[in-house]
Parts: C-alpha cells; structure tokens; sequence
C-alpha cells in the first residue's frame, strides 16, 4: 500500500488518522436503517435503544471492561509488578475497527476488552448483591472471535460450558440465579492452546434486575 506496510493492523497506522474514537461510524450506520422504518414510533424506539444502551438502573452493574475506569469489578490478578508478562493476570486489548468495507461495524466499547493470557481465568465480583434473586446477565464477547471460550458463576454454577463466540459480534444474554451478596465471575479460555495465549476476551458486562 502507500505506506509500505502489511496493513491496518500491521504498521498502517496512517490510514486511521481520522476514524473517530467514539461511536460516530455506528451512530451513522444505525440512523440510515432508523431512517428505512415507515413507523414514527418504531424510528424514536430504535433512538431510544441507542441512547439507552448501556443505562442501568439503581443496584444494577455495568462493566465496559476495555476501558480503565470503566471496569469496577474487574480483578486485575498478581499485577503487572510482579507479573510482567500477565501470565496470572488481566489486561486490556483492542482490535482495530477500520477496515469497514469487510467487517461490521459495532459500538467502539466492542473493539475494546479485558483478557487473560493462556489457561488463566478473567474474573469479575461483585459485593452487595440482592440475595435469592435472579439477575439477568448480558456479556458481549470480542477479539480472536475464532477461540472457544467458557463461564462460570462462583466456582460450581456452569452459566456456558464452552461456545464459539457469536460472529458477527453480539450480545448473550443468560439468566443468572443468585444466591448470595457476593458473585464471582470466571471466564475460562482453552485449555493448552499455546500461541499468543490469546482468546479469553470480554467487552462488556451487564448485570441487571
């Protein structure tokens, strides 16, 4: 290409100068499908969506787990301190959203994630939860979309054994019986891959009423 490298996402960095970090290319693309619906009512429901995405109400959670600040209920594991090269701890990843013409394009959060590298698990908790309710837990999985990848709820409570994450990207939804204050989260990659130990990535987490 012109600027002699392999591509976007290798060494291209030039031909991303002006992709906007926010969420303007999928603000765009979500108005000209609002704009193809005949009912008024329809068009602000789907404005509506938009806007609300990631609103929670009172004593619900969300983790945007790519971004630092945004991710409360992660656990960071050893730390990079004394873990430098993140075996049995988490970090954060990105893809790049540029190439357009072939992929979908989401909501900026999506091209973002927290993961952990080889057979170690990524962890949220949570502290003060409503006991013996159900929540509703909704979980957009990223990155290596060609690695299989498994969750469990307090270490005995399969909420998925191991699936393909969904391609093109999308949000699961799982209903999620709590019976304690206190919930822990674990996602599990394949075991023994080997490679770039990469695969167990999550862009967001919802945990709602």
């Amino acid at each position: 290409n012109e600027y002699q490298a392999a591509h976007i996402g290798r060494g291209d960095t030039q031909d991303t100068l002006y992709i906007p970090f926010y969420d303007e290319l999928w603000f765009k693309q979500q108005f000209k499908e609002i704009l193809l619906l005949n009912n008024t009512a329809e068009q602000i429901d789907s404005i509506t969506q938009i806007v609300t995405r990631t609103d929670t109400k009172i004593n619900e959670y969300y983790d945007n787990l790519g971004v630092l600040g945004e991710q409360p209920h992660l656990v960071s594991g050893t730390g990079w301190k004394h873990d430098p090269s993140f075996y049995t701890s988490s970090l954060l990843g990105f893809q790049e959203p540029f190439n357009v013409s072939t992929v979908p394009i989401y909501p900026v959060a999506w091209y973002t994630y927290a993961e952990t590298l080889y057979d170690y698990p990524l962890e949220l908790r949570y502290d003060n939860l409503f006991a013996n309710v159900s929540y509703t837990l909704t979980v957009v999985y990223s990155g290596d979309l060609n690695k299989r990848i498994r969750l469990v709820a307090n270490d005995d409570h399969v909420i998925h054994d191991f699936i393909d994450k969904p391609n093109p990207i999308k949000p699961l939804t799982f209903v999620l019986p709590n019976k304690s204050k206190e919930l822990s989260l674990k996602w599990y990659p394949q075991i023994g891959l080997g490679g770039s130990g990469r695969g167990n990535q999550v862009s967001e987490v919802f945990l709602r009423l």
